[in-house]
């Protein structure tokens, strides 16, 4: 999953606001920024569905026609 980010951050802030918003960080892989203002997300493909949820709560919408 590919999200809009204001900034680039570390990845233990990241995380940080991540958790912050409900998301179990047990199920992320990995956090990547492939270019500015992007973080990618790694994630188990059983928490997809959850994840998606959480972020459409939060009005959080992820990047789909995101190619890095």
């Amino acid at each position: 999953i590919h999200l809009n980010l204001k900034y680039r951050d570390k990845a233990s802030a990241v995380r940080t606001k991540l958790r912050a918003l409900g998301i179990d960080n047990g199920r992320i892989l990995d956090l990547h920024f492939p270019t500015r203002g992007v973080v990618s997300i790694l994630i188990h493909s059983d928490y997809l569905p959850t994840l998606t949820s959480i972020l459409e709560k939060h009005e959080l919408n992820p990047l789909t026609d995101f190619n890095p």
